[in-house]
């Protein structure tokens, strides 16, 4: 058999070919975040760190707060503003938008509302130990939502801010492809790999090219015949599902602001290069999304659009508003936070660099880039084993400063079992730099939120005897030789401990140790 003959037969027809936006392929991805919950997150990888971290908060929160301003020098009436993140997912991005806006004790009244289609996530979002004090304050709600429902948002009335990454790629959309100036649709057959593929990966989508049909709708059919009249060769994604939930939201609330970061186009000229259609596997199913329409579609409704200017990033964000005639400060927040430097621009940035890479990367550089992420507590991680190298070279002041910032990555944790667990690294660091009263409050936290494990109880045994509470110390080492009687670090710190509890003048422990990592 020939490669191509062998391909084909490792593949399974599950569809025939219809309009993408009709695909079983929307239903199996539904399906995965009802089913997997936050276990999506966890065990299967999602890549939400691009997105739900300190820096894309401050961003966010630095645009809606400029939006409220321009909005509120518009209206006559006030409101509280409703501010409704879209597949919220573990509530982490959503945790650290509301933590910078209560900062701003000068804005107008607004509410947060985390959504998600899946019920397992907004009860795992009520149960989040970051969330639960918040959630107590009537302004903070979950809520079940599906953008792909005719459902309305589930909050009171009032200008709507939108926040969507993440959320787009995976709705419902079609797709054309122009050919020598010709319009046509690009169906999908939904194909199943039978060899060593798992999970959502043995999925994928075989293109075939269709006459157009309008969809009879002059908005949504004039971008696309202008798309034809501009572009001789292209592929287009049409984003159906994005554009219907605006639309919904528009048929009751006349101000709204949509702010969208997701992987896809924000320009034309993007969709010259673009490629066929297809279907990219991360645990889940996604597709590129094509803002540019969605701008167009904005701009035949009288509304303002926001764009990053045209770059290679793999990362864009977007922003779109309605009802409000002139947004002089929405423009200047969104180029300065997004155009000049933005979500895209970082992940790319944090992600180039090697933290293990001989030799190691100097710390000044290390602290600068960790400032710039908003003490990212996943940037932390990946570059903490390099932060170690430089703690015997560190003066006093070194010292102070890296308690510092070990205390801030701490306050902008979000912690998900079966992810890293920041806070006890951030408790090896500051317990290398003889801070052992904030090296027991990093460890404590590592085991609220993860649970007790061997290292962490024998860790907290170390800063206790450190700071002279040989009992406590010793119950903690105790707590560590039950959860691993073989661990000889374990036995052999309860026996050093006995004997100078029991023996006056023997300190046989000391505080020489180093913690177990």
């Amino acid at each position: 058999m020939t490669e191509f003959e062998v391909a084909v037969a490792k593949k399974r027809d599950i569809e025939e070919h219809v309009r993408l936006s009709t695909s079983t392929v929307w239903n199996v991805n539904r399906a995965y975040y009802s089913e997997r919950g936050v276990r999506a997150w966890s065990a299967d990888g999602l890549p939400f760190q691009v997105t739900s971290n300190p820096f894309v908060a401050d961003s966010f929160a630095q645009l809606i707060r400029s939006w409220i301003r321009d909005a509120s020098l518009a209206q006559s009436s006030v409101h509280p503003y409703r501010i409704v993140e879209l597949g919220a997912g573990t509530g982490q991005l959503g945790w650290h938008i509301c933590r910078e806006l209560l900062k701003d004790t000068a804005l107008p009244d607004w509410t947060y509302t985390f959504t998600d289609l899946s019920e397992r996530n907004v009860q795992a979002m009520r149960q989040h130990p970051r969330l639960i004090k918040l959630l107590q304050r009537p302004e903070f709600t979950v809520e079940t939502y599906d953008v792909e429902s005719n459902a309305q948002l589930p909050v009171g009335p009032g200008p709507a801010i939108v926040i969507a990454t993440y959320v787009f790629d995976a709705v419902r959309q079609d797709a054309f492809e122009i050919s020598e100036g010709s319009l046509y649709e690009c169906h999908a057959a939904l194909t199943e790999h039978t060899g060593d593929h798992t999970g959502l990966e043995r999925l994928g989508i075989l293109n075939e090219r269709r006459d157009f049909t309008p969809y009879g709708r002059s908005d949504w059919d004039s971008i696309l015949t202008g798309y034809q009249s501009r572009l001789p060769n292209a592929f287009i994604l049409f984003p159906t599902a994005a554009l219907q939930f605006v639309e919904r939201i528009l048929k009751v609330r006349n101000e709204l602001l949509l702010i969208t970061c997701d992987k896809g186009y924000n320009h034309e000229i993007e969709l010259i290069d673009a490629a066929a259609p297809e279907l990219t596997a991360h645990g889940s199913l996604s597709m590129m999304v094509n803002f540019d329409a969605l701008g167009k579609w904005t701009d035949l409704h009288g509304g303002h659009r926001f764009h990053e200017p045209e770059r290679d990033v793999s990362l864009v964000s977007a922003a779109f508003g309605f009802g409000v005639p002139s947004l002089p400060e929405t423009s200047n927040t969104f180029r300065q936070v997004f155009s000049d430097f933005g979500p895209g621009d970082y992940y790319d940035l944090h992600a180039a660099f090697d933290f293990d890479a001989e030799p190691a990367m100097p710390l000044e550089p290390l602290l600068a880039l960790l400032r710039l992420g908003r003490f990212d507590p996943r940037l932390y991680y990946r570059m903490s084993d390099c932060i170690q190298g430089h703690i015997a070279d560190m003066d006093e002041e070194q010292s102070r400063r890296m308690v510092r910032i070990g205390q801030k990555v701490l306050q902008h944790t979000y912690p998900l079992m079966g992810t890293a667990d920041t806070a006890f690294s951030v408790g090896l660091l500051l317990y290398d730099l003889d801070h052992y009263a904030e090296a027991l409050e990093a460890f404590n936290m590592s085991r609220r939120w993860y649970g007790p494990a061997k290292e962490v109880e024998h860790n907290i045994g170390l800063c206790l005897h450190a700071l002279s509470r040989p009992a406590d110390a010793l119950d903690a080492f105790e707590r560590a030789y039950e959860l691993d009687p073989d661990w000889p670090e374990a036995q052999e710190a309860i026996s050093r401990l006995r004997i100078e509890l029991n023996v006056e003048g023997i300190d046989s422990m000391g505080t020489e140790q180093s913690p177990e990592d």
